[in-house]
């Protein structure tokens, strides 16, 4: 029985600034677009997924639920990508919009002629996806799901075998995303350690449920992360 956090699909809650992603004429779909140096970081002092440095962030907004989207788009996205040798990632997710919650389509793209090939492909398994319409700026609520394999590095404290610069916080219990807010900012002011961007996610194992605060930074020293752990359970008790 696991009864450590391993690997698995785990769900990220975040908040992102979106807006129209800027594609040719052929599209006919509301694609959005996040910026890939997240919160307040510009690209001057934000960290860069070297494996991944160009790679745009979108969402592709689907019209109404689908029945079993979550499995119809881990499914057929990766039968997809392999046949057809796309320079994409893809998952299932939820965004606001228009203060109404939709179903979207997560995609980590270098190339945006990539992301056709998948929609139209997810169209034919009866997905729907929203009409083109130009979408200012705007801060969203966002989630979705990821496959990811964990690496330990201290008790609690986790790497992200395929981002080096994404950490997971082992969480003493469950935390709603206004309390995760608040930790957070906590967490900066305290130990003065502010040059990271967070998500709040968990992870469903076996019988087991595991809750992290998911970091994204390589400001730090590893031996720090100790420190941060050690904040965050005085906060979470």
């Amino acid at each position: 029985m696991d009864t450590k956090p391993h690997s698995g699909y785990l769900c990220f809650f975040t908040r992102l600034e979106l807006r129209s992603a800027e594609t040719d004429d052929k599209n006919d779909w509301m694609i959005l677009e996040s910026n890939s140096e997240p919160g307040y970081y510009s690209k001057a002092n934000f960290p860069i997924n070297l494996r991944y440095p160009h790679d745009h962030h979108l969402f592709v907004v689907v019209k109404k639920p689908a029945p079993c989207f979550q499995d119809t788009v881990i499914r057929k996205s990766k039968e997809i990508i392999k046949e057809q040798k796309l320079s994409l990632h893809a998952s299932p997710g939820q965004l606001i919009l228009f203060i109404s919650s939709y179903q979207c389509i997560r995609i980590r793209a270098n190339e945006m002629d990539h992301i056709y090939p998948l929609i139209n492909g997810l169209r034919s398994e009866g997905v729907e996806f929203l009409k083109n319409k130009k979408i200012k700026p705007y801060n969203s609520f966002v989630q979705y799901k990821k496959y990811i394999q964990l690496k330990p590095i201290y008790d609690g404290v986790f790497g992200d075998v395929e981002t080096p610069n994404r950490y997971f916080i082992q969480v003493p219990r469950p935390v709603d995303f206004n309390e995760f807010e608040k930790i957070v900012e906590q967490v900066k002011y305290s130990c003065k350690f502010n040059h990271f961007d967070a998500s709040l996610s968990y992870l469903n194992q076996g019988e087991h449920t595991f809750d992290f605060v998911a970091l994204y930074s390589d400001h730090c020293d590893k031996e720090r992360l100790q420190e941060f752990k050690g904040y965050i359970d005085q906060l979470v008790k």
